[in-house]
């Protein structure tokens, strides 16, 4: 069943010529089958896909896409059929979600424990970017300029302060109950929303004081929001990370495998934000911001 469903996202993906992005090979091809890159169903791990992917075409690699796999358990376990070589994915997601291993905070644990996963599933977890796409607690820019805030520590001189979130985030170690308790916030109230659409128009009319955005969200940089620096990580590092099947990395060696860390080297929470916001705003295609950005930086 995956192998099938595997070939039949990888046949409408070749239909739709979805290649690295095209152009022409300026190193020479090289041996061997397609590389066959997947993303998940979202703009960013488009993106990210399509990086790798004209990357290693300019390289001489003959690469193929499969887009929009919806399930990480599916991907994972294509990844382990040897259907699809190359994905891209979060450190503490990755492991929580594709191996239901409890996550630890710091970026080089999670890294350790998500390699010793998948070498059961004979591939290779490669350097992890410095980009993240994880949960950050916001304030306004006026919040922070009245209270002098940088990190989640600082709130602890604020006399009044609410987080906003959906109602379970009361009681979870990644919201609201870390939160206090990490950083012994015993002045924190909570606001339950119903509602997540909710959340920031009710922090932008200062109904509450913090609320929780995914880090490469847009909207941070559209409202001018201040993301408070987590020293003690409450919420799990969720660098971006690419993992490739053991197969590939032995038949193209340490020069396939450092054109992904050196692209991998490059890609920061920044740089994300600002590809998704060009993708989101429907000013370019994944493929052509991807074009792009390694134009301007290889």
């Amino acid at each position: 069943m995956i192998r099938s469903r595997v070939r039949a996202c990888l046949a409408i993906a070749l239909s739709l010529v979805v290649l690295a992005c095209g152009g022409s090979n300026p190193a020479g091809p090289r041996s061997g089958p397609p590389i066959v890159i997947a993303s998940f169903d979202t703009v960013e791990s488009s993106i990210l896909a399509e990086i790798y992917a004209r990357a290693l075409r300019d390289a001489g690699y003959e690469v193929s896409r499969v887009p929009a796999i919806e399930s990480r358990d599916f991907m994972y376990e294509a990844l382990a059929a040897g259907e699809i070589d190359l994905v891209t994915d979060y450190l503490g997601v990755a492991l929580s979600d594709g191996f239901e291993i409890a996550s630890v905070p710091d970026a080089d644990s999670i890294a350790a424990a998500l390699s010793e996963a998948h070498r059961a599933l004979n591939a290779t977890v490669l350097d992890y970017a410095p980009a993240e796409n994880k949960l950050v607690f916001v304030v306004t820019p006026a919040f922070a300029a009245e209270h002098g805030l940088e990190s989640i520590a600082d709130l602890a001189a604020v006399s009044d302060a609410t987080l906003g979130g959906m109602p379970e985030c009361e009681e979870l170690e990644t919201c609201f109950a870390g939160l206090v308790r990490t950083y012994e916030l015993g002045n924190l109230e909570f606001e339950p929303f119903d509602d997540p659409d909710a959340i920031l128009p009710a922090l932008v009319r200062g109904e509450i004081q913090i609320a929780q955005v995914p880090s490469t969200r847009p909207v941070i940089a559209e409202r001018g929001l201040v993301p408070l620096t987590d020293e003690l990580l409450v919420i799990p590092a969720e660098n971006v990370v690419p993992i490739v099947r053991d197969e590939i990395i032995d038949e193209h060696g340490s020069e396939f495998t450092e054109l992904i860390n050196t692209i991998s080297a490059q890609l920061t929470t920044e740089v994300l934000l600002a590809l998704n916001a060009n993708v989101e705003a429907g000013a370019a295609s994944p493929q052509t911001m991807a074009r792009r950005w390694l134009e301007a930086n290889f």
